[in-house]
């Protein structure tokens, strides 16, 4: 993948450690809950912001714009113009794959049968889930789309 793939995966798999907040930068950031009245009142709704809601619609709006259908579509445009040689939507789409997905680890499991699976570490991480599903959203979205 180029190296702006490369960056991007790392955002949203939060590899980016300078683009997210630390693990406990919740306990010291809060929202304020209700309004406050003038200069002498004081604030007692505070809530703690959801830095995770954040992050999850950033990834998810990142991934829209990777996986905006005009693009697929420009994409597959090229594709039937290189009379289906150019294979760059297939390329494209697997790249975003394996930036959602992770990289595929093989495991085996000892047993009757000695099956061996095949499982991106990511895709166990329950952290990855949400952009996972919007990313199968999107491509099911692509796909059932009328085609021009």
């Amino acid at each position: 993948p180029s190296k702006g793939i490369e960056v991007v995966g790392s955002i949203i798999r939060e590899k980016h450690p300078k683009l997210f907040p630390g693990k406990n930068a919740f306990l010291y950031s809060a929202k304020q809950l209700d309004g406050c009245d003038g200069l002498s009142a004081y604030c007692y709704g505070k809530a703690p912001l959801d830095f995770q809601g954040r992050i999850e619609r950033i990834k998810v709006s990142l991934l829209n714009v990777l996986l905006d259908e005009e693009r697929l579509n420009r994409l597959d445009l090229i594709d039937w113009a290189q009379e289906g040689k150019g294979n760059n939507l297939q390329r494209y789409l697997r790249n975003m794959s394996t930036l959602v997905f992770g990289t595929v680890t093989n495991i085996s499991i000892k047993g009757r049968t000695n099956e061996t699976i095949s499982v991106a570490d990511d895709i166990i991480d329950d952290r990855n889930w949400g952009i996972q599903i919007a990313f199968l959203e999107k491509l099911k979205s692509f796909g059932n789309a009328p085609k021009q």
